[in-house]
């Protein structure tokens, strides 16, 4: 099975783009060693899936907590979308099982660790956006984020 089958499988999302939800747990490190495996690396992704995962905390912490300020809702957000807050999502998804990644990054632990977990998890959120669009990975990424959006 594809890389890209098995996460759409475990996330339960109708993806129509495998090859670019691919992309998305292809570390730059794998790239270098198997240049012409993958269309390219997620880094591209990271950055628009950064602006998304944002953006829906930032909605859902606004309408879930209308008593909350500014600062608390910063502080809120700032606790999820964290290297260790992103991390713990890309935890529950099992994301560093399906990462592609070169042999120095996985022989120091690259699937364990919260940076790469966390920029791989927005590089996910990316792809997903580009394919499924906003509705769709605003709804996942709140069901996903549930426990933490839930804290008083």
């Amino acid at each position: 099975m594809r890389p890209g089958q098995a996460v759409a499988e475990r996330l339960g999302l109708p993806v129509r783009d495998l090859d670019l939800l691919e992309q998305a747990l292809v570390h730059s490190s794998w790239l270098h060693e198997h240049p012409d495996a993958a269309r390219g690396h997620n880094e591209r992704l990271e950055f628009l899936g950064d602006a998304i995962v944002n953006l829906s905390i930032s909605e859902a912490l606004y309408v879930r907590h209308p008593d909350d300020d500014e600062g608390a809702l910063s502080a809120r957000r700032a606790a999820i979308v964290s290297t260790s807050g992103l991390a713990r999502l890309a935890g529950r998804i099992e994301l560093g099982h399906y990462l592609l990644l070169g042999e120095g990054e996985s022989q120091r632990s690259g699937r364990r660790r919260p940076s790469l977990l966390a920029s791989s998890f927005e590089a996910l959120t990316g792809a997903l956006y580009l394919d499924l669009g906003y509705d769709r990975v605003r709804r996942w990424l709140q069901e996903l984020a549930e426990p933490e959006l839930a804290l008083e």
